[in-house]
């Protein structure tokens, strides 16, 4: 699993319920950013609050003065797994059909004025332009940053690449990280041909673009954006070919 280590337990088991050996390597770590001195000011000032990540929610609400500032606005959230965690403080949101940065604009855009992002430091800035280019006003807080996990089990991985028979990437930085470390352990030609020869999986259109800008084909993009719908559609692929026998042989690397 290249997911933050934080995530690892509930990534497993549920790939696991789906019929993959999930393999444990943390590409990722978050590191939190001071929450601005201002930020309940400029929650009051937004028409809207947006979250694209549970990872968010936990951060921003884990301060009680700002779960009290947010109770009174107009909460969205990008996904169901997002949605959950705001569920989690007693705070109610709107969730786009599609489970994205393009469903979320389109969901948004000629209902506010103005729009209070908190999201992660990487987050595409397609959705704040494209929100910005239709006269909304967009403030973007970022509550985190994706830093190199520096973790031991990703070189492991990496030297056991050949060994996986799926890739599932679930964020740009997830690819970026395991490539970049790749290069800095030597591996990288190993790695690449490793990807080549096994089926790679992409959560959302950001991430298969950001693996085709670094030379990796994607075979597999769920309808949906989540991490479950990305299993079923690993899934579906098995059995489309015929192959759903084998299907819990399959090593996956998250």
């Amino acid at each position: 699993m290249l997911r933050p280590a934080g995530q690892q337990e509930e990534s497993v088991e549920l790939a696991e319920r789906y019929g993959f050996i999930p393999l444990s390597a943390p590409a990722i770590a978050l590191e939190r950013n001071p929450l601005p001195e201002d930020l309940q000011e400029r929650i009051a000032a937004a028409e809207c609050v947006a979250f694209t990540s549970a990872n968010g929610v936990h951060i921003a609400l884990g301060n009680k003065a700002i779960s009290g500032a947010l109770a009174a606005k107009k909460i969205v959230s990008i996904g169901p797994k997002t949605k959950q965690a705001l569920n989690e403080y007693d705070i109610q949101s709107e969730m786009p059909e599609s489970y994205s940065s393009e469903g979320l604009e389109r969901m948004l855009k000629g209902r506010y004025k103005s729009i209070l992002f908190l999201r992660s430091a990487q987050g595409s800035q397609y959705l704040s332009d494209g929100l910005r280019e239709s006269g909304i006003v967009v403030d973007d807080i970022p509550l985190y940053g994706v830093v190199n996990s520096s973790d031991p089990r990703l070189d492991r991985l990496i030297e056991r690449a050949g060994e996986v028979d799926i890739f599932a990437f679930t964020s740009s930085s997830t690819a970026r990280n395991l490539l970049e470390r790749a290069r800095a352990m030597g591996r990288e030609e190993q790695l690449r041909e490793a990807l080549a020869r096994a089926t790679v999986a992409a959560i959302g259109k950001p991430t298969a673009q950001e693996l085709s800008r670094l030379g990796v084909a994607v075979d597999v993009i769920p309808e949906n954006f989540t991490f479950e719908a990305m299993l079923a559609a690993l899934v579906g692929r098995k059995r489309s070919s015929g192959n759903a026998a084998s299907m819990a042989k399959d090593r996956m690397e998250l």
